[in-house]
């Protein structure tokens, strides 16, 4: 993927962790709505509980972990474009 000399697509599911996409490795992250917890704990407590502070923290903890993927350093650049009709309620 790294290598190509094309244009290359990569479509990850809310499966990255571990994966870095520095430098021209990635220039545009699409995040389609907000990311929710995975775990079958992490996601009563953000949606069953429904603690309001504690899923912003979450979400908000999610959401930098998510945009760290393509930026690794003080020279990395790039656009994030979060979509998805749960991020504008």
């Amino acid at each position: 993927f790294k290598q190509a000399t094309d244009t290359r697509k990569l479509i990850l599911v809310a499966r990255y962790n571990g994966v870095d996409l520095p430098g021209d490795s990635c220039r545009v992250l699409v995040i389609d709505g907000l990311p929710r917890g995975t775990s079958l704990l992490n996601r009563f407590l953000d949606e069953g509980l429904q603690i309001l502070s504690l899923r912003a923290s979450h979400t908000a903890i999610r959401m930098v972990q998510a945009v760290g993927r393509i930026f690794r350093s003080n020279t990395d650049h790039g656009v994030v474009i979060l979509t998805g009709v749960d991020v504008i309620g």
